[in-house]
């Protein structure tokens, strides 16, 4: 009976410590899904943020019209160049569009959609002849600067495209707001787009004002000349003194993706 009665006892505390820990580690999953659910947001929430952040691309899409645009150089890269579109209205920057090319992957569109001076959504539009589904879209959706979802489609045609639905894609985490810092710099060339005048280059048909880096794997603009002015005719007269020199120039953006030189100065 002794040994009954201990063998007895033994089972019994050997199944209440197991059951104890049984219930700490349900209270910890409970603890940790409270947790997770507190960071990030269910799906009909993400559901209902991405449509409020789809409403507002739209307005703003509306309300870019009665902006006013500040446009970079067109600046090129190995094989791809752009041009940067910076959209103010009052005292808000609310869109910037990269408008791109590249012999190897066609056109490109990125746009980026800003709340109180954040990216709520990020689009890439790429259109590659060459491939075999030529046309893409890829959008991005942030909330507080956080990654909440990424979607995309792809089509033969422009008009496939728009009747095509998006399908959820995995996107690794992204700070576009780090983008938001380099396009800033296109459009006041500042950083890696302060560039120097190298030259002017002649064509029998048209010369162009040559701006670079000294730098490896560097961005270059070119601008064309219709005109020539005073630091244009400095510069053919003896190009070696100027090469190298900062300059302060104005220029606007012909129809064809094109810098127009309309005036230059040395910058002291």
């Amino acid at each position: 009976m002794a040994w009954n009665f201990l063998l007895c006892r033994t089972i019994d505390f050997s199944m209440i410590r197991h059951g104890l820990i049984l219930i700490l580690l349900i209270a910890a999953s409970c603890t940790k899904n409270t947790d997770e659910a507190q960071t990030y947001p269910g799906r009909e929430k993400i559901a209902l943020i991405k449509e409020q952040i789809i409403a507002f691309s739209d307005s703003i899409n509306t309300l870019v019209k009665g902006s006013i645009e500040q446009e970079s150089l067109i600046y090129t890269i190995n094989d791809y160049s752009f041009h940067v579109t910076r959209y103010v209205r009052g005292s808000d920057v609310s869109l910037y569009i990269e408008h791109g090319y590249s012999a190897s992957s066609g056109r490109v569109e990125n746009r980026y959609y800003l709340k109180n001076g954040k990216v709520v959504l990020y689009s890439h539009h790429l259109n590659n002849p060459q491939s075999l589904v030529p046309y893409k879209l890829v959008r991005e959706f942030y909330d507080a600067g956080e990654l909440l979802l990424s979607d995309h489609k792809t089509a033969k045609t422009a008009d496939e495209l728009d009747s095509t639905a998006f399908v959820r894609r995995i996107a690794r985490r992204t700070d576009r707001n780090t983008d938001i810092r380099t396009l800033n710099e296109a459009v006041y060339q500042r950083g890696a787009f302060n560039l120097s005048l190298e030259g002017i280059t002649q064509y029998p048909g048209a010369k162009y004002l040559i701006l670079s880096s000294n730098k490896v794997n560097s961005y270059r603009a070119a601008l064309l000349i219709k005109k020539e002015d005073a630091l244009i005719k400095s510069v053919i007269a003896d190009p070696e003194k100027y090469r190298g020199r900062k300059v302060d120039l104005d220029w606007k953006l012909e129809e064809k993706n094109q810098a127009l030189y309309v005036s230059g100065r040395l910058r002291h």
